[in-house]
């Protein structure tokens, strides 16, 4: 008789057994809710071979758990055990110096522009000291390493003629490019990535997806921190987390299966007062022109970022403002935005006035509402969250006074619709990257400005908050209110906006009105 040998079940890679922990709070203000923050009794296991997407909504979890598989947090009970990939009899453990774990969250160590201000991205001569890109993936390497492993990683991920510029100047697709670099040049066996696809174009995610495959081909073993909406077809399981419970695990055909997207109605009782603050505040706008360009050109390094830009921006208009990764839209809306010195240099409109003809930048910001990834870089200091919301009132990184009575009353109403009014008085470096970036969002409607630029604003957040944030967007877009919007997904632009600018490689591709 011939035994037929069964095939064995492939070694496990991770395993979590019976784990608890809470995130530590190190923020130093009241975070009395911090007992909730924390994973009970987690069971879970992945294994050679699978690639797994951790996802849930806003403040899940998602993150704290992938830190806790790298050790950053103490356990109060069970067991974290990260096994080396080579071993098939699971004896051996992976050595840390082979997990690379890479956040593109704002809140991350990777980057930190706390010592900066925002204009110095644009002013070269007040920022030399800023480290170039390759500086940044050098101090990766130990000293005795072959520099050329950055050239082929650079190569690799397309930005080697980007290696001399400064990290402070490079875009928000660029930024993301070059922190991946620097996790490769680790050469792990084990990558966590946490929200990668933020901020990226498609052509970029196209060519991400390629990478990550390429790389598990290469048995390097990957975790996706992503949105529920983002589950790549190279994914082969999912685990889905919400308020720091494991709501379950599942292959990808099957989660992709269970979700179909199904967003809940919204709270009409929490959008009506914010529909009649913006409507009751809304003053009769005294210009016509809100913003033009013309002939508008900035050159970098001898490098042109935008050439012979030709652009009007009438009041009351609603614009989406497209392009790839690197094309000038961040270029572009620091001129508008006041954060550009060359904008002096160039013929540039705002509110029917000449820019430099005598309104200062802060004059020009109390009318524009301002969010973007690259903003959010920038807010490091230990505060309450209501304080970075309120700091919409004065147009800075800090609150330099205390709120009215009226202002409080009107940050409840915004902290409320976003089911955030617990986390008012909770430092925001504590909050998830989510909630820090709603908190941004209600910065930006606070003072009902003339003005609203939201330059990629939704990145991290489910769908769900995806569509109740454009109901927000739609209550404050009255006739005379003036949008500019940026995104990579043609699905987050509302189909009332109705007016296209793209931007490629800094000149105008087309405009449609």
């Amino acid at each position: 008789m011939t035994l037929i040998k069964e095939e064995s079940e492939p070694a496990l890679l991770i395993q979590l057994e019976n784990v608890s922990f809470a995130k530590p709070n190190h923020s130093g203000l009241n975070n009395a809710d911090n007992q909730n923050t924390g994973f009970k009794n987690i069971n879970w296991q992945v294994k050679q071979g699978e690639t797994w997407v951790i996802t849930g909504p806003v403040g899940a979890g998602k993150t704290t758990l992938a830190e806790a598989i790298l050790g950053k947090h103490r356990l109060q009970e069970g067991k974290i055990t990260v096994y080396d990939p080579s071993d098939s009899e699971n004896k051996r453990f992976l050595l840390r110096t082979k997990i690379a774990f890479l956040s593109f969250q704002p809140h991350s160590q990777n980057l930190n522009y706390n010592n900066f201000y925002l204009q110095q991205r644009y002013n070269s001569s007040e920022s030399d000291d800023a480290i170039t890109m390759q500086e940044f993936l050098k101090a990766a390497l130990p000293a005795s390493a072959d520099l050329q492993k950055i050239t082929a990683t650079a190569r690799l991920l397309g930005i080697l003629d980007l290696l001399h510029l400064q990290v402070i100047k490079l875009s928000n697709g660029q930024t993301r490019k070059m922190l991946l670099a620097r996790a490769l040049l680790q050469e792990p066996l084990l990558l966590i990535l946490d929200n990668p696809y933020a901020g990226l174009d498609v052509q970029t995610r196209q060519d991400l997806n390629k990478l990550l495959q390429n790389l598990i081909s290469r048995h390097i073993h990957i975790i996706l921190i992503l949105n529920q909406n983002e589950v790549p077809e190279f994914a082969t399981h999912v685990l889905v987390l919400d308020k720091f419970r494991v709501k379950g695990g599942f292959t990808r055909e099957t989660f992709i299966d269970q979700e179909k997207v199904n967003l809940p109605d919204q709270n009409n009782n929490q959008l009506q007062p914010l529909i009649q603050y913006f409507q009751a505040n809304t003053k009769l706008a005294n210009f016509d022109i809100c913003v033009q360009f013309e002939n508008t050109n900035i050159t970098y390094d001898s490098k042109q970022v935008l050439q012979d830009i030709n652009w009007t921006v009438k009041k009351g208009e609603k614009w989406a403002l497209l392009g790839p990764n690197g094309s000038g839209k961040t270029t572009l809306l620091s001129l508008i935005n006041g954060d550009n010195p060359q904008a002096f240099a160039n013929k540039i409109t705002l509110f029917d006035k000449r820019k430099g003809s005598g309104e200062s930048i802060w004059d020009l910001k109390k009318r524009i509402g301002f969010m973007s990834p690259e903003l959010h870089l920038y807010f490091r200091r230990n505060i309450s969250s209501e304080a970075v919301a309120a700091t919409g009132f004065v147009d800075t990184l800090y609150l330099n006074r205390k709120l009215s009575a009226p202002e409080e009353d009107l940050m409840a109403l915004f902290f409320s619709f976003y089911n955030l009014e617990p986390l008012r008085q909770k430092s925001f470096l504590q909050l998830s990257t989510g909630q820090q970036r709603l908190v941004l969002l209600i910065r930006s409607l606070i003072k009902n400005p003339d003005l609203l630029i939201w330059d990629e604003p939704f990145q991290g957040l489910s769908a769900a908050l995806v569509a109740q944030s454009l109901e927000l967007l739609k209550a404050y877009a009255t006739p005379d209110k003036t949008i500019i919007f940026v995104s990579h997904y043609n699905t987050e632009i509302p189909d009332w906006i109705d007016k296209r600018l793209t931007l490629e490689n800094g000149k105008i591709e087309s405009i449609i009105c």
